[in-house]
């Protein structure tokens, strides 16, 4: 990875992260789980776990590119 890469890559993440955030933010304020339905609950819990998967897939790809082109 170069240099004129990392921010792009950074900002990218980043945004991603910040739209997840927020679409969960706008479930959590209509009430998506507000009641005591534990289907919901696991919903919610299986989307932040597939982002966090996501996330740490891509973290750890670029980290592989960048060692890889440092050798």
């Amino acid at each position: 990875m170069t240099k004129k890469q990392l921010p792009i890559l950074i900002v990218l993440v980043l945004a991603f992260l910040g739209g997840f955030i927020s679409f969960m933010d706008l479930q959590i304020f209509d009430g998506f789980v507000v009641s005591d339905d534990t289907s919901e609950h696991f919903t919610y819990l299986a989307g932040l776990l597939l982002a966090l998967s996501v996330l740490i897939a891509v973290v750890l790809y670029f980290e592989k590119k960048s060692t890889e082109n440092q050798e």
